[in-house]
C-alpha cells in the first residue's frame, strides 16, 4: 500500500512540473511611433494578461499558456491596434517594433476660454517669470493675506527692498539699501511728483497710500530702456485695481486699542465692481479709510563742543493719523482685440500733532542766585498730504503689433492744516519761560551727576560757583 501511493505521489509531481514548462512561453516586443518610443502603452492578451511598455517602450510578457491569443496595444492619442499570435510550449515570441498610428481628426475651430487671472498670485508669478528684467511681483490676494496697511510696508516683503519708518509706520522705498531718492516710484507707469515737508528730496513718501487700492506691486532691480533713466537703485510700481470679470462686494472693519496713547484705532475698507453680461462693460469702486492716535516720548541731551550738556529735553508726541484712500476704474471692451480703460485715485494722509517739550537750560544757570531757566512748548500743528490722479488708455491688439496708449495726469500736494493763531508753518506755539527757579547747589551736583550717567560723558563748563 505504501509503494503504490508513492509511485502516485511521483507521477503527480512529474505531470505538475512539465504542465508548468509547458506554460512558460514569453512574448516581448517594442512600442513606438514614427519618431520615438511610446511609455505607458497598454498591452493586454485575450487571456486577461496586461502590462505597460517602459521608459524605452520595451515590454515582455511571461508564462503564457500555449493556444492562439490576440494581443490590443493602446496609447492615448494613438490607434489601438491588435494582432493575432499562435502561441506554442515554450516558445520565445520577439515582435520587434510595433508602431502606432496617431488618431488625430481635423477640426474647423476650436475656442479656448478660461477665467482670468486678474489680481492673482499665478499671475503675478508669471509676470515675474516673463519679465526680461530682475522683477518681484506681489498682487492683491497676497498682500490681503499680511497686516501691511500702506504702500510702502507692501513693497518690505520683497527681496532686496526696505523701507524708512515715521512713528513706526513705513514712508520711504529703498532698493537695494540705496537711499529712497536714487529710486523712482510709479502708479500704473506714471511718474509720481515728491511732495514732502520743507524738503527739496525726490524720494516719495508713499504712507498716503493705502495698501487696499493697489492690485500689483512690481519692484524692477534693473530698469530697461523703456523706463526712466534716473533709477540707480531701482523701480517701483504701483498697479491700481481693475474692473473684476464677475460682480465683486467686498467689505471689512476692524478695531483696535493703543495702548502708548490709550485710545483706540478704527478702519474700514468697501469694495464693489461687476460686469456687463456682453462682457464689454466692467467697472469698480473701493475705498477705505484708518484712523489711529499715537503717542511716543523720548529725551534729547544738547551739546555744544567743549561746552558739554547745555540743556536737556523731555519730549511727550501725541496725535492721530487718519488715511483715506479711493479708487474707481472703468474699461470697455468693443471687441476681443480692443479695450479703453479710465482710472481715478485719490489718496490722503492728515496727521494731527501736539509736542510738548520741557528744557532744562544749564546754560542759563545763574551761580549768584543758584537758578536755572526751566522752559514749556507746548506745538500743535496738522500736516497733510493729498495725493490725485487720473488716467485714461487703451489696448488693441494690430495685425502686425499692439498699441498701448495713455494720457494721465498726477498731483501730489503737501500743506499745513487749518490750525488757528498760527505764526509759524502753521504751527501754533505756545511757550513758558521761567527764570530764576531757585534750588539748592546739592540739587544741581545731584543732578549734574545723574546727567553724567545718563549722556555717558563728562559735563564741563557749568559755572555754579564754589561750594
Amino acid at each position: 500500500m505504501k509503494r503504490i501511493l508513492k509511485f502516485t505521489v511521483f507521477f503527480s509531481a512529474l505531470f505538475l512540473v512539465q504542465n508548468l514548462n509547458a506554460q512558460n512561453a514569453t512574448i516581448n516586443g517594442n512600442i513606438s511611433d514614427n519618431q520615438s518610443p511610446l511609455p505607458g502603452a497598454t498591452i493586454a492578451l485575450s487571456n486577461n494578461q496586461k502590462v505597460t511598455t517602459d521608459f524605452n517602450g520595451d515590454f515582455t510578457i511571461q508564462d503564457i499558456k500555449s493556444g492562439s491569443l490576440e494581443m490590443k496595444i493602446s496609447y492615448i492619442g494613438y490607434e489601438a491596434k491588435i494582432i493575432k499570435i499562435a502561441i506554442n510550449d515554450n516558445q520565445q515570441v520577439n515582435l520587434g517594433i510595433i508602431k502606432l498610428e496617431p488618431n488625430s481628426k481635423e477640426l474647423n475651430e476650436v475656442v479656448i476660454s478660461g477665467m482670468s487671472l486678474r489680481n492673482s498670485e499665478a499671475r503675478a508669478l508669471n509676470m515675474q517669470k516673463k519679465s526680461m528684467s530682475i522683477v518681484n511681483v506681489i498682487a492683491a490676494d497676497g498682500i490681503g493675506k499680511l497686516p501691511d496697511r500702506n504702500a510702502a510696508e507692501t513693497v518690505q516683503r520683497m527681496p532686496g527692498v526696505s523701507i524708512e519708518r515715521d512713528q513706526g509706520e513705513g514712508r520711504f522705498v529703498s532698493v537695494r539699501g540705496l537711499p529712497p531718492f536714487w529710486s523712482s516710484t510709479t502708479i500704473n507707469g506714471n511718474r509720481i511728483p515728491t511732495a514732502e515737508e520743507e524738503t527739496t528730496s525726490r524720494a516719495t513718501a508713499f504712507d498716503f497710500f493705502p495698501s487696499d487700492l493697489i492690485a500689483y506691486v512690481e519692484a524692477t532691480k534693473a530698469i530697461t530702456p523703456d523706463m526712466d533713466g534716473d533709477a540707480i537703485g531701482g523701480s517701483v510700481n504701483f498697479t491700481t485695481q481693475t474692473a473684476p470679470t464677475k460682480k465683486t462686494f467686498k467689505a471689512s472693519i476692524f478695531s483696535g486699542y493703543n495702548q502708548k496713547s490709550d485710545k483706540g484705532i478704527y478702519s474700514g475698507s468697501l469694495t464693489i465692481g461687476n460686469k456687463s453680461k456682453n462682457g464689454k462693460f466692467g467697472y469698480i469702486v473701493n475705498g477705505t479709510y484708518w484712523s489711529r492716535n499715537w503717542a511716543t516720548d523720548n529725551y534729547e541731551a544738547r551739546r555744544q563742543g567743549d561746552k558739554g550738556v547745555y540743556r536737556l529735553e523731555l519730549r511727550d508726541y501725541t496725535g492721530v493719523r487718519k488715511t483715506t484712500g479711493l479708487n474707481a476704474a472703468m474699461e470697455f471692451n468693443p471687441s476681443s482685440r480692443d479695450k479703453i480703460f479710465i482710472k481715478a485715485t485719490y489718496g490722503g494722509l492728515s496727521d494731527l500733532e501736539t509736542h510738548y517739550k520741557h528744557r532744562i537750560r544749564f546754560d542759563k544757570f545763574n551761580s549768584t542766585t543758584n537758578a536755572l531757566t526751566v522752559e514749556q512748548q507746548n506745538i500743535h500743528n496738522e500736516l497733510m498730504t493729498q495725493f490725485r490722479g487720473i488716467d485714461l488708455g487703451g489696448k488693441h491688439q494690430l495685425t502686425d503689433g499692439n498699441l498701448d496708449w495713455s494720457l494721465a495726469s498726477y498731483q501730489n500736494k503737501f500743506k499745513y492744516g487749518n490750525i488757528p493763531n498760527a505764526t509759524d508753518n502753521s504751527y501754533f506755539l505756545i511757550q513758558f519761560n521761567e527764570t530764576g527757579v531757585g534750588v539748592k547747589p546739592e540739587y544741581i551736583k545731584m543732578n549734574l551727576q545723574a546727567m553724567e550717567e545718563l549722556v555717558g560723558q563728562e559735563l564741563i563748563g557749568l559755572q555754579m560757583g564754589d561750594y
